[in-house]
């Protein structure tokens, strides 16, 4: 291997003429005193390319500066049986790592203040074991951070979240000398109120001695789950537990800090999906735990005045003064939980967070309200919106609209649009380089609510650059002539595909310099088409005439008086349909948003909690 020096490696990243950046291989973001490069969709198949080829020779992430750390948290300890302790027999190492601009954007945007969302979406994993990768990233600008981990059981959901909380590649990026002497509320407020472990008095004086505090606490966290790992202890629950006990301290710990100085927290659960009927009884209760500990009243932490079972501890904290007029409290920043199959987790979830733990005795008279909700068109308008203000370009409705129908979930939004350049001067995204960024995508990543083979139809026209006959476009669906007829009336109906005697083509233009002067997009997303208008084309092509037109059939009396398509949202036949024809429409049907609270019964309400 080659030496080569570091600013060396800066010019052919971001610096000469034929850079990475410029050839579109790779992107840089984040503030000038810490930039960040990843790899574009270009640049990981150059990568594949050349390693198929000649063997990779160096990794990228080897190559490009990170922020100081500490050496004791740098390195990676492989482990059978790490902070998972799932039973699992793989060898991949428990690690640390940035998460890139899509996986940021993507999360904060499925996540909502003092909600829990989730999000039936894919995660990367390894194709020999799970990726035990527990990822960080800080948005300066905005002063929002994002922790994504693996949470496929109790253990390793806790300890992965607070040991990636405490990780120098956050610490040393959000909890700033700058920051931390702006922090204004006092040390008993910090200590006995909002329950902050690790401030002494040397650390609130000194901030290197409070990032080396936490940064050891993490350290601490690892070396006990690897101790955990080999069989060193003598009562396996009880040294299980008070690991548990460490990382629910630290975690709440770094969250409520981050809490005080205004920086808002993501936290993203990673659930692996298959997880039997127990482990997710199991995830729900510690998620309900967590999001008692991660929560306030005002300034107080809710677990430790509501639930905490240590007398010692409950007089040791301050007790706030209850407002009957708003008794309220709420979980500090977002959590989305993301999956394949995370639905299964919903009703557990549900049941748990109402008594994460047995009410303390004397508990105060309030509760903490959250909330349970499924993406939605807000989803994606706010995490694109993140990737495309870098690039200098504008998102429009109809933007929004093309992206809520055929990509799976914010995520596959965000990583489609991360592929386009930048703008020196800022305009609209226009719908031929929406086509080029979602050309980017797998086909499963379209679509997904509709069979596999539409999200194949969708993405060859998509990355088609003029009609395609049937038989062209079903050879390079793979799929059979049948099959593209078989769904040629329903996308037709909703005016996603056009059909003539040339053949097919989707809705959306091409990259041909006449149709990004007159820009082509489906009918549907014009703003005096309606949800019923796309429900009678799409019923017209599904029903036989006598049962479209009898207003007494259970699909079909939908279009008559009064007329309400949002009834079918859920039918098996036509559900999916309906509801790709709502996101098209821009009409929002998040109907699967629960609210529960955790606490006391309260006798008085909020005024906004008692009126519809």
């Amino acid at each position: 291997m080659h030496d080569v020096d570091r600013s060396r490696i800066s010019q052919l990243l971001v610096s000469e003429q034929n850079s990475l950046t410029e050839l579109g291989l790779i992107a840089e973001f984040g503030p000038a005193d810490d930039r960040t490069v990843e790899l574009l969709e270009a640049g990981r198949q150059l990568l594949a390319t050349l390693d198929a080829q000649i063997g990779r020779q160096q990794e990228l992430t080897e190559a490009v500066s990170d922020t100081g750390t500490s050496d004791q948290q740098c390195r990676v300890t492989p482990r059978t049986r790490g902070e998972g302790d799932d039973g699992s027999t793989d060898s991949n190492p428990y690690r640390t790592a940035y998460l890139d601009r899509p996986g940021h954007a993507g999360a904060v945007g499925c996540g909502e203040a003092g909600d829990i969302t989730l999000v039936e979406a894919p995660f990367e994993d390894q194709a020999d074991a799970p990726d035990h990768t527990r990822y960080v990233s800080f948005d300066g600008d905005r002063e929002e951070t994002v922790v994504a981990v693996r949470a496929s059981g109790p253990l390793q959901y806790v300890v992965s979240l607070a040991t990636a909380l405490a990780s120098p590649r956050l610490v040393n990026r959000v909890l700033t000398d700058s920051r931390l002497e702006s922090l204004e509320d006092p040390p008993a407020i910090l200590r006995d109120a909002r329950c902050i472990g690790g401030l002494s008095d040397e650390a609130l004086e000194d901030p290197e001695t409070l990032r080396e505090a936490f940064i050891e606490w993490g350290t601490e966290l690892e070396d006990l789950t690897a101790k955990l790992s080999a069989g060193e202890y003598e009562d396996r629950n009880r040294f299980r537990g008070s690991i548990m006990r460490l990382a629910h301290g630290l975690a709440g710990s770094i969250i409520h800090l981050f809490d005080a100085l205004e920086i808002g927290v993501t936290r993203e659960l990673r659930v692996p999906s298959g997880l039997d009927t127990n482990s997710l009884k199991e995830l729900a209760t510690t998620i309900s735990i967590a999001t008692a500990i991660q929560s306030k009243y005002g300034a107080f932490a809710c677990y430790r005045q509501l639930f905490e079972a240590r007398e010692e501890k409950r007089q040791s904290a301050l007790s706030p003064t209850v407002d009957a007029d708003d008794p309220l409290g709420t979980l500090i920043g977002s959590m989305v939980v993301r999956g394949e199959d995370v639905h299964r987790l919903r009703l557990k979830l549900e049941q748990s967070l109402e008594t994460p733990a047995a009410l303390a005795e004397g508990a105060p008279e309030f509760a903490v309200r959250v909330s349970l909700s499924t993406v939605d068109r807000a989803a994606y308008a706010s995490a694109v919106t993140r990737i495309l203000q870098s690039k200098n370009l504008r998102l429009t409705r109809e933007i929004v609209s093309l992206l809520h129908a055929l990509t799976g979930s914010p995520y596959a939004a965000a990583r489609a649009l991360q592929q386009l350049a930048g703008e020196d001067e800022r305009r609209e995204l226009r719908p031929d380089e929406l086509r080029c960024a979602l050309g980017t995508l797998e086909p499963e990543q379209l679509l997904s609510d509709l069979p596999p083979a539409v999200g194949r139809i969708v993405h060859t026209l998509l990355t088609a650059e003029s009609r395609l006959s049937q038989r062209e476009l079903a050879d390079r669906a793979d799929v059979s002539a049948r099959t593209v007829r078989s769904y040629r009336d329903r996308l037709e109906a909703l005016d996603l595909i056009c059909v003539d005697e040339n053949g097919y083509r989707l809705a959306l233009s091409f990259q041909t310099a006449t149709e990004r002067h007159d820009p082509v997009v489906p009918t549907l997303l014009e703003e005096n088409q309606t949800l019923l208008d796309a429900a009678d084309a799409l019923l017209e092509t599904i029903l036989p005439p006598d049962r479209y037109g009898d207003p007494d059939d259970p699909l079909g009396n939908v279009l008559f008086w009064p007329p309400d398509p949002l009834r079918v949202l859920k039918h098996p036949m036509v559900g999916s349909w309906m509801r790709l024809a709502a996101a098209l429409t821009a009409r929002g049907v998040n109907e699967n948003n629960q609210t529960v609270q955790m606490g006391p019964q309260l006798e008085q309400q909020a005024l906004w909690c008692t009126v519809d």
